[in-house]
């Protein structure tokens, strides 16, 4: 990204850290997307990713940029709660693997077109970029059902029937889908009364959630979330006759 203002060589910092801080608050709403649905969350994480980019483009000083960071990084966070859930739950059974995975794929190429475009646009115009695409995604988000999963574990068998006819093409048989929602449901219901003791004690579980947290943890402390949100500063210093956006956008494309 191109010019900011004058003299934020240390604030800088800050505004790479605050959106991953605000990352990590937002997927705190975990619970709420199991209360009150996949559906509104990610709706409701549309407005205040907006207002982040705005304060960002309207910004008249740096504590300004900073709560903008910080809110775009919890509307990040919020929403990578709930998009996965709501992706595997839609999709069509014989889909669902594979639209699983385009989520961190389209997650690399919006990070993509950030370094791309960064190469000729300012701070501002980058950040009314962000917002349009915020947009694009929060209006249509209005039209989308409320996953059928969801629904019949609130015990809307009817609701979920109409959710997953409108999720599946017109003719296609779905009666036989939904009777595997409902028993999922109601297995997922009973298991509520199961304490969360269990899930350390129990030798099933136990090995499964030591091999995601590991992963999980050594891919957080990996280095990698501060190579790329400094990639570009790491060029120009490590090699000054380098372009450090044009380089930026090849450590992007690779990635992606």
């Amino acid at each position: 990204m191109k010019s900011c203002y004058s003299g934020w060589k240390y604030e800088g910092s800050w505004l790479g850290s605050l959106l991953l801080l605000g990352a990590a608050l937002g997927s705190a709403v975990s619970p709420w997307v199991i209360k009150y649905g996949r559906r509104h969350t990610i709706i409701a994480s549309g407005a205040p990713r907006l207002l982040g980019w705005l304060l960002t483009i309207f910004s008249t000083s740096v504590y300004t940029f900073y709560v903008g960071r910080f809110v775009c990084g919890f509307s990040i966070g919020a929403i990578s709660a709930a998009t996965p859930i709501y992706i595997s739950e839609v999709a069509h059974p014989s889909l669902r693997g594979t639209l699983s995975c385009i989520i961190i794929l389209g997650v690399n190429f919006g990070m993509f077109i950030a370094a791309f475009f960064g190469t000729f646009l300012d701070w501002k115009g980058l950040a009314v970029l962000g917002a349009v695409f915020v947009v694009a995604y929060f209006v249509p988000s209005f039209c989308i059902p409320n996953s059928p999963s969801w629904l019949a574990l609130q015990g809307k068998e009817e609701d979920a029937r109409n959710s997953l006819r409108r999720l599946r093409r017109k003719g296609w048989g779905i009666e036989d889908e939904l009777q595997q929602i409902l028993t999922i449901a109601e297995k997922v219901s009973r298991d509520k009364s199961i304490p969360w003791k269990c899930l350390f004690v129990e030798k099933r579980n136990l090995l499964p959630l030591v091999v995601v947290t590991l992963v999980t943890v050594v891919n957080r402390f990996s280095g990698y979330n501060a190579i790329i949100t400094y990639c570009s500063i790491f060029i120009r210093e490590a090699v000054p006759s380098a372009s450090e956006y044009w380089s930026n956008v090849a450590v992007c494309l690779v990635q992606f």
